[in-house]
């Protein structure tokens, strides 16, 4: 999710962008955590396949931990899409991204 777009300087008269003063922000799309912040590196992803009639349609949505993720695909109700999670991981990738984190928020979303 882009939390904050990039902003240019005005080059000229006319409008058209010139040097970049500030680049895009990405974040979570459910809590909205920047990454590069908190032990936030890389984000979870998660690819939604939905029927359509547009071919190769595959939206994603980023998230900073499993519990953000499971938040948020369990209020997308009732959907006809196939959703790719994330493989485990063992190995360290910050907070909210091992294995054990999943399966902390499992037993938390069953509840």
């Amino acid at each position: 999710m882009i939390i904050k777009e990039a902003k240019y300087d005005k080059d000229c008269a006319c409008g058209a962008p010139g040097k970049k003063i500030s680049d895009t922000r990405y974040g979570c799309d459910e809590c909205n955590k920047q990454y590069g912040h908190d032990g936030f590196k890389h984000p979870l992803t998660v690819d939604i396949h939905i029927k359509s009639e547009i071919p190769h349609q595959t939206p994603t949505r980023d998230f900073c931990s499993w519990e953000c993720l499971l938040k948020s695909i369990s209020e997308i109700g009732d959907c006809d899409s196939f959703m790719a999670l994330p493989y485990l991981t063992f190995d360290d990738r910050g907070d909210g991204h091992m294995a054990a984190d999943f399966f902390k928020a499992i037993k938390a979303f069953g509840k």
